[in-house]
């Protein structure tokens, strides 16, 4: 009787198993490959991520990702940002595979194992995988000095969909993989990556368990938030100006001057502007503190103000935003 028993439950988990693991297969079947796309913001706790252009690699394309890092908030600027890495995609395959600099470190179970002496890929993500998989996995990490690969091998144990607010499906991958007894496990978000940072550097980063996504927004405006805070603040993403898209930030078509400024300054841009303009400045809480709403000129009157930090946003009438820091003495 009791052989009876535990044969049923061995069956019992087999079925299980059989079950999700077809169920997996099927999402990957019927969902389309959503891939990384130019003009997307990533926010982790207090680091921002954005794809900004393509670069060219060895005659191959690539997709260039940009890291910000700060303990205050701050709105994403690409001319204050670090150039992370590049990625490609196999849409076929769903894999992501990012390029490395020649001298990156390489790292196996964070011991050293070597130095790339050309620029190297990675396979960064791979979406192919069903549950019960290995996979290699590479966590990225660029510090002032240097680039740096952490491979490590582990398991896929989960396999769903999340949809973006404009519904859009995306495969999502649970992962379970162990570095020198650290098991924090980690989840692939098609076009969207790692909750723990674009890079998965969680190994290399002493605060890695409180690293994660908090929303992201694609070039559409579509966005994802994950429900995530970041100190105890529930609305933390948008308080925090997550929502922009990298189109609001790109700051190297647009400057202020006088900066810092006393009671005025103006507004310079390298491309034409035509018609009146909305101009906004925000407190670095993103608590707007004065707009224009009608400007027709370039100068702007600050002397209400009081001394501090602002971040200043225009927005044009052809609806492009434009923004930078402004200091007011």
């Amino acid at each position: 009787m009791k052989n009876r028993i535990q044969f049923r439950k061995t069956i019992y988990a087999v079925c299980l198993a059989l079950t999700v693991l077809v169920l997996s297969n099927r999402i990957s079947a019927q969902t389309p490959y959503r891939p990384f796309t130019d003009s997307c913001e990533w926010s982790v706790s207090d680091d921002k991520y954005a794809s900004a252009g393509d670069t060219v690699i060895n005659g191959v394309t690539y997709l260039k990702i940009y890291k910000q890092h700060s303990n205050q908030n701050f709105v994403f600027s690409l001319s204050e940002a670090r150039y992370l890495t590049a990625i490609r995609e196999d849409t076929v395959n769903r894999k992501v595979y990012c390029i490395m600099p020649a001298g990156t470190i390489i790292y196996r179970n964070n011991n050293q194992v070597g130095q790339t002496e050309a620029p190297q890929e990675f396979l960064l993500y791979d979406f192919s995988l069903t549950i019960g998989d290995p996979v290699t996995y590479y966590a990225i990490y660029v510090d002032n000095w240097s680039y740096m690969v952490n491979e490590a091998i582990g398991t896929c144990t989960g396999s769903s969909l999340i949809h973006l607010s404009d519904g859009t499906p995306h495969k999502v991958m649970t992962l379970d993989v162990t570095v020198n007894y650290i098991t924090p496990g980690d989840i692939w978000i098609e076009g969207i990556g790692s909750i723990r940072g674009f890079n998965n550097d969680f190994f290399m980063n002493q605060d890695f368990p409180n690293k994660k996504l908090l929303c992201f927004t694609n070039a559409e405006g579509a966005n994802y938030q994950t429900g995530y805070d970041h100190d105890d603040n529930p609305e933390d993403c948008y308080n925090r100006d997550y929502g922009s898209s990298i189109a609001d930030s790109k700051s190297e078509n647009f400057s202020l001057y006088p900066n810092p400024a006393n009671n005025m300054f103006t507004l310079s841009f390298t491309e034409k502007q035509e018609g009146e303009k909305r101009v906004s400045i925000m407190d670095m809480l993103g608590k707007e503190v004065m707009n224009v709403e009608n400007c027709s000129g370039n100068t702007v009157n600050i002397a209400n103000l009081p001394a501090g930090m602002y971040i200043v946003r225009v927005q044009s009438q052809s609806s492009k935003v434009y923004s930078a820091k402004l200091v007011k003495k």
